[in-house]
């Protein structure tokens, strides 16, 4: 830092005193009204308004100081001078002219007494205070900008998308060099801006001509400024930025709407282009408001708190001004991260973390006990439909017993609400998993259907980037080069975000009643061969020719394509667009006790698969081996 930057930064600091500001104020105002009758009078002033002049200085000079102190315009810190300020000190200048102007009239009625004075020093009062204020931000930036010296190894060029609010605002940080970016161009699609400049930054055109750009600009990133953009709108900007994928550069985007309004991100914390941003679903909106005066000052229990949607939940409800959160799970190093998270970020919460299974009875009425909670959100479950395959009476013990342990102790300990948290592979279930899911949906209403605690399901289909899910592991086999495994050309899949999901999940529980099942609308569902295809693109590699498509054949228990409710099911809407209600719920043939017990008998004593199997299949007369075209498991390029 060079001694003229220190000597003008050290000049800046001292003039925050408010002293030093009322003493700067009192000496503009002076020359403020003493330049107004010079020029008033062209620097001739005649001896009649000399005298004049002097007789009103102190009323002038006393009616300003006093108003501006009174107004707190000697509070304004001079380097962060903005519009609102010099809007502030426009109307106290306005009304201490207008004060003067009256006093005067009252006294001598304006007589040898020029009222054009008025008006000039009305002007010069605004520019001296507000353009001084003004002078010294600009030079507050001029100090911080010449000591701001940027790393050229890690500082970034790049072509800003998009030129509204958001945009202006990262230009700006950008500028300023909080954030180490430095803008060369912008590019937007509304025409009345083409040729404009943001913080001296071209407006070029259209987002199309991004390839245009490339070739006049050396760049490293694109960053889109469109947080409000849909995913449709996004998969186009995207595909306007097939030529930076080319030239190997980074598409980069502001975080969306909806996660700034959750303060979970701000606007300057870029990150990278992610698959949901290209999801063809738009953002859902829930009620907060609602949400709070739901879960507010109640004890709330999560099972399966660390796996994808549990630990979700947990962070989601912990937003809500809860008593307490009790995190359940048998995964004890997965529930200590999340335990660090919270702590960080919600060290005002109370909440125990409880490592057990739920097929533990003791273990879990003793939390009932000592917790009493209101709330149960019962996430834990097996999900992975191979391995239940394998292991059909594990299948059984956590999903069917499990949820009848806890469902048992919810209504012993009277708890307000029980959501189980359901699949679409229970619709019509050619898996063991989805089987089991699906018993546990039939078990909750017959054995509970008189209960004072209110019982509701909520069934929604995949979700992006869950452990174990198909996009890690596609993600994976991309860092290694490939290929990309896809079980069959025509697999498709109902996809959405966790946090949409847990939020969509989190207002059917509040909005269910007793016996309802409660279905998320997931839009439609994608191939999972598209989904390949775009996680291809966003690794900066074109499909099929850097990255490989492997298909592997279908595996034991999947099919083709989910439903997210039986036929017969007939959802009716709720009084959220995204969220449906079944208005039937269990088989014609309702739920034979005898054999449930028997299957639950013969998954914990470790009863033969094919028993387990036998029992399922007439528990769920829809279970089901899928009928699907034989798939040769071999490896070759799909195109």
């Amino acid at each position: 830092m060079s001694r003229v930057s220190v000597f003008f930064e050290n000049s800046l600091e001292r003039i925050q005193n408010k002293s030093v500001i009322i003493f700067i104020d009192f000496q503009l105002i002076f020359l403020s009204y003493i330049i107004s009758f010079f020029l008033r009078f062209d620097f001739i002033i005649p001896s009649q308004f000399l005298k004049m002049m002097f007789f009103t200085l102190p009323v002038v000079l006393g009616i300003k100081i006093f108003t501006y102190i009174y107004f707190n315009i000697h509070r304004i810190i001079w380097k962060f001078t903005g519009i609102s300020d010099l809007i502030k000190i426009i109307k106290v200048s306005s009304f201490n002219n207008a004060l003067f102007a009256l006093i005067l009239f009252a006294l001598i009625g304006f007589k040898g007494y020029p009222r054009s004075v008025i008006l000039i020093d009305w002007f010069l009062t605004i520019m001296f205070l507000g353009g001084s204020r003004i002078a010294c931000r600009h030079l507050a930036t001029l100090i911080k900008d010449s000591n701001n010296h940027r790393n050229p190894s890690t500082t970034k060029k790049c072509i800003i998308l998009g030129s509204g609010e958001a945009a202006e605002g990262l230009i700006r940080e950008m500028v300023s060099g909080k954030i180490d970016y430095i803008p060369l161009a912008i590019l937007d699609d509304d025409p009345k801006k083409w040729g404009l400049y943001l913080h001296n930054v071209k407006i070029y055109g259209p987002i199309k001509d991004i390839g245009v750009l490339l070739d006049k600009f050396r760049i490293d990133e694109i960053v889109i400024a469109i947080p409000s953009a849909t995913r449709a709108q996004m998969a186009q900007i995207l595909k306007h930025c097939k030529p930076c994928i080319a030239k190997n550069i980074k598409c980069k985007t502001v975080p969306g709407i909806n996660e700034i309004l959750s303060g979970l991100h701000s606007l300057t914390k870029l990150r990278e282009v992610r698959l949901e941003d290209l999801m063809n679903r738009e953002l859902v909106m829930i009620n907060q408001v609602e949400l709070r005066r739901e879960f507010a000052h109640k004890t709330v229990l999560v099972t399966g708190a660390a796996g994808s949607i549990g630990s979700e939940l947990a962070r989601q409800i912990y937003s809500y001004n809860i008593t307490k959160l009790i995190l359940l799970d048998r995964n004890e190093n997965n529930l200590l991260y999340l335990e660090k998270e919270l702590e960080t970020r919600y060290p005002e919460i109370r909440y125990e973390t409880v490592v057990t299974d739920i097929t533990d009875k003791a273990m879990v009425e003793r939390v009932f006990k000592q917790y009493r909670p209101q709330y149960i959100f019962h996430a834990a479950a097996y999900k992975h439909v191979p391995y239940m395959e394998k292991f059909p009476a594990e299948a059984v013990k956590n999903n069917v017993y499990g949820t009848y342990v806890l469902a048992g102790l919810a209504e012993k300990h009277h708890a307000t609400k029980f959501v189980l948290i359901s699949t679409d592979k229970a619709v019509c279930p050619t898996s063991v998993m989805g089987c089991t899911k699906r018993v546990a949906e039939m078990s909750l209403l017959h054995f509970f259907k008189d209960s004072d605690t209110s019982f509701i399901i909520v069934r929604f289909g995949n979700v992006l980037g869950s452990n174990g899910s198909v996009i890690p592991l596609f993600k994976q086999q991309i860092e290694k080069g490939g290929p990309l495994t896809v079980t069959h050309p025509e697999m498709r899949r109902y996809f959405m975000t966790i946090p949409e999901a847990v939020s969509l999940t989190l207002k059917a529980g509040s909005i269910g009643e007793h016996g309802d099942i409660m279905i998320l609308d997931m839009g439609e569902q994608i191939p999972i061969i598209q989904i390949a295809e775009n996680l291809i693109r966003l690794s900066g590699y074109t499909p099929y020719k850097d990255i490989p498509i492997q298909i592997s054949g279908i595996r034991p228990g999947e099919k083709l394509y989910e439903e997210l409710w039986y036929k017969d099911e007939n959802p009716i809407p709720t009084n959220h667009p995204k969220i449906f209600k079944a208005t039937q719920f269990f088989h014609k043939n309702g739920l034979d006790v005898e054999a449930y017990n028997t299957v639950i008998q013969y998954s914990l004593s470790g009863e033969q698969n094919d028993r387990i199997l036998k029992l399922l299949r007439h528990l769920v007369p829809d279970f089901r081996t899928p009928k699907i075209g034989r798939i040769t498991k071999k490896t070759y390029i799909y195109n």
